[in-house]
Order: C-alpha cells, then structure tokens, then sequence
C-alpha cells in the first residue's frame, strides 16, 4: 500500500515494482434500494471521482460486485433489472471498460461473471 484510504475513499495499491494502481469502492445500498435505477449510478460516478482525485490517469477498468438476496423475490428481481440498467446507462455515458460481478449465490454464473 503506497497510501492507504483517506479523505477521498481511495488507496494508491502497489501492483508491481512499476505500476501502481489507485483503487476506490462505494456502497450506495439506500438509495440503490429506494430508487434503484437513479439511485445506483452515483456509486459509480462517486468511484471515479475517487479514483481520479488520488492518481493523475483515468480508471481503466469498474467493476459492479452487486449484492442481492435471493431472485425468487419479485422485490430483488426488481432491484437487480433496475440497479443493473441504471449503473450501465450511467457507465456507457462515462466511458471506461466495465467489468460484471455478481453474488454467486443468487446470479447463475455467465461466460462474463465466471472471470
């Protein structure tokens, strides 16, 4: 760790001897929950902001590991349908490569979450 944490929610990491990356996450389980399609996003964008206050280079790659309760719940369906479309309109708006994450133990895996 190059520096850890601080004010602005983000670590400088030391990847190897000659790359070091700024790495940076974010709960936004309220107003995810409460209104999920425009509720969600803003964790993303609270991510970068993060990231770019602490490293002098643009994210290289956002991860989404979104955590649901069981998807026989109509209520959690609604939740991951909504959360999910609203953090990828938010991303392809921003730019940067995303990467899935699930909780494997609602979310069947894909060829895209097995990574």
């Amino acid at each position: 760790m190059l520096l850890g944490p601080g004010g602005d929610d983000a670590a400088i990491v030391r990847f190897s001897e000659t790359c070091a990356l700024a790495v940076g996450m974010e709960s936004h389980n309220h107003p995810s929950y409460v209104e999920p399609y425009d509720g969600a996003p803003p964790g993303r964008g609270g991510i970068v902001r993060d990231i770019l206050s602490m490293a002098p280079a643009p994210p290289i790659a956002l991860m989404d590991p979104l955590y649901f309760g069981p998807l026989d719940s109509e209520k959690n369906r609604y939740l991951v349908e909504q959360i999910v479309a609203g953090i990828a309109d938010y991303g392809n708006g921003i730019g940067g490569a995303g990467r899935p994450g699930a909780n494997s133990s609602s979310i069947p895996p894909t060829p895209e979450t097995r990574s």
